[in-house]
């Protein structure tokens, strides 16, 4: 141990030596830069956009259902900032980040729903802008402007033809894709994977994200049964030759709002509606992955819209009961009871995927009423507008919109 520290010694004072050699050129003192940094310039003014930008994201990224009072409080206030305001710019920035968090996360829309509720009902009245003004000429302001200014963006954010881009988009690298294939081994997975792939499927779960976020605030009462209904014309208004996207976006919406449309009063539409469905679920223009989809959303109906997961339920003594699915109810079973285990159940015969996709039409001429046709590049929303002004009074006297 004496020997290996002595030779270590040594081979530092050689070093210290060597680097004593080495003759070092002289180094500049450091320049003080006209642009250098500094912490006192640096800080952003608080009521400039970016600011807001930064606040209100940091607040929705926080947004949960236990932490929904106190972080939607929040927001609320940076959204009154707009009382100083004659242009409500600060409201109008405000709602596009919400908007923009709700369409990329779809899973949370309904709570995304809920804070654009709170925010109607409590934004300060102070809050206006002196360019939207109602009927009788005087500004709106409050809960009906922030209502306003919400569906004229969604029906903005649907104009852009996300659909037609997508779909375009990922037609187009398929195509490379294909060809890819034929001229080398190894390149379709990059083509298939490319920016502008990526970039198609995300306008895509953008665009269905905005479905279900406006299906949610139809179910908060902030938009009126007519849009729906409108909307849902619109999706089944090409039968001979649809669209993918017209189709899943009927689904979403569909699955949305379809026990809250699915009302007596309203019971004939949804009947012409799903004998179109019906028919498209049999069509050879649309793909099997599209037929299921149909088939899912007619069975969802035919079950009260009850999801197929919650279909059984738990009776009070513990055991598992049928739920309100079609066929002849289980008989109920008693926790532990294990007396027909291993027993094969001689019922109805098994069959194998959806029985009713192939079904023949029964009573579809009769229950069919006159729907409005329109081409795949029509704007679908193009109506949320035009109910904004007569549902105005509405929303104040909480009379539901509808």
């Amino acid at each position: 141990m004496k020997k290996v520290q002595q030779g270590h010694g040594s081979g530092f004072n050689n070093f210290q030596a060597d680097a004593q050699k080495v003759k070092l050129e002289p180094v500049a003192p450091l320049q003080v830069s006209a642009n250098r940094w500094d912490r006192k310039a640096m800080q952003i003014d608080p009521d400039s956009p970016e600011l807001v930008d930064r606040k209100i994201m940091a607040l929705l990224n926080k947004l949960t259902m236990k932490k929904f009072d106190s972080i939607s409080d929040q927001v609320i206030a940076w959204a009154n900032k707009s009382e100083k305001e004659k242009d409500g710019r600060t409201l109008i920035q405000v709602i596009r980040l919400i908007l923009k968090k709700a369409i990329d996360e779809a899973t949370w829309s309904e709570l995304y729903a809920r804070l654009c509720r709170k925010m109607m009902e409590q934004i300060s009245p102070k809050v206006q802008d002196d360019g939207i003004k109602n009927p009788e000429g005087k500004p709106i302001a409050g809960g009906q402007l922030f209502r306003k200014h919400l569906l004229n963006r969604c029906q903005e954010d649907f104009e852009r033809g996300w659909a037609k881009e997508a779909t375009a988009a990922v037609k187009a690298s398929e195509d490379e894709a294909a060809k890819a294939a034929n001229q080398q081994s190894g390149t379709e997975e990059v083509a298939l994977y490319s920016d502008e792939y990526y970039a198609a499927q995300k306008a895509k779960r953008q665009g269905l994200g905005l479905i279900k976020f406006i299906g949610e605030l139809f179910k908060l009462l902030m938009m009126t049964e007519r849009i729906m209904h409108e909307c849902v014309k619109k999706l089944l208004g090409n039968v001979e030759n649809p669209e993918e996207e017209e189709i899943e976006s009927l689904c979403i919406l569909l699955t949305t709002v379809g026990a809250n449309l699915d009302i007596p009063k309203a019971r004939a539409h949804m009947d012409v509606y799903f004998s179109r469905m019906k028919e498209l679920a049999k069509s050879p223009n649309v793909s099997s992955r599209l037929q299921f989809m149909l088939q899912d959303i007619i069975e969802l109906r035919e079950r009260k819209w009850i999801p197929r997961n919650a279909a059984a339920a738990l009776g009070p003594d513990g055991g598992a009961v049928a739920g309100s699915g079609s066929g002849a109810p289980r008989p109920r079973l008693k926790v532990g009871d294990l007396s027909n285990f291993g027993k094969i159940s001689k019922g109805q015969p098994m069959a194998f995927g959806p029985g009713s996709v192939f079904a023949g039409k029964k009573g579809v001429e009769s229950k069919r009423e006159s729907l409005s046709r329109t081409s795949s590049s029509s704007n679908m929303f193009s109506m949320l507008s035009q109910n904004t002004e007569a549902g105005t009074n509405n929303t104040a006297k909480g009379e539901a919109l509808r």
